[in-house]
């Protein structure tokens, strides 16, 4: 589905004016067995399947391909059927209740393993525009950035 260019300018503009996320930093953060998540973000035809691919390698990293749950989660919480027509503020400052919901029901849509000490990716670019959102749900996620030069596309 295409969103229109404005609206995603719009969206980029209340994104860009967020304030960064509170430190969830705690004890209970580093028992946390999501606490390795790494979101591969970016442009479409970036390279994000052959970085995703050389972290899978690892065999304590569980790659998932590319999610539709951060979006969909996003959308949920602001109360919108497209992400350009949210407003990112209720995107953050979660409860640790609101929290706890969200990431369990991500982990249970994903089909995630759990397992301690176990990393995860998920490789949607789309997720770029959710980097607040997914700050708030995995406090201690990791980020890499896929970019493409324009001029080859």
């Amino acid at each position: 589905v295409a969103v229109p260019m404005a609206l995603l300018e719009r969206y980029g503009e209340r994104l860009l004016a967020l304030p960064p996320p509170a430190s969830t930093a705690s004890a209970a953060a580093a028992e946390d067995p999501f606490r390795r998540p790494v979101f591969v973000v970016g442009l479409p035809r970036s390279g994000s399947t052959v970085v995703e691919q050389a972290l899978a390698a690892h065999p304590r990293v569980q790659a998932l391909g590319e999610l539709p749950y951060v979006g969909m989660l996003a959308c949920e919480r602001m109360g919108v059927a497209r992400f350009a027509d949210g407003d990112p503020r209720r995107l953050q400052a979660l409860t640790p209740a609101a929290r706890l919901v969200a990431r369990d029901r991500y982990a249970g849509l994903a089909g995630l393993d759990a397992a301690p000490g176990r990393a995860f990716t998920d490789k949607m670019p789309a997720n770029l525009w959710h980097v607040p959102f997914i700050r708030e749900l995995f406090p201690h996620a990791r980020f890499v950035v896929t970019l493409r030069d324009p001029v080859e596309t």
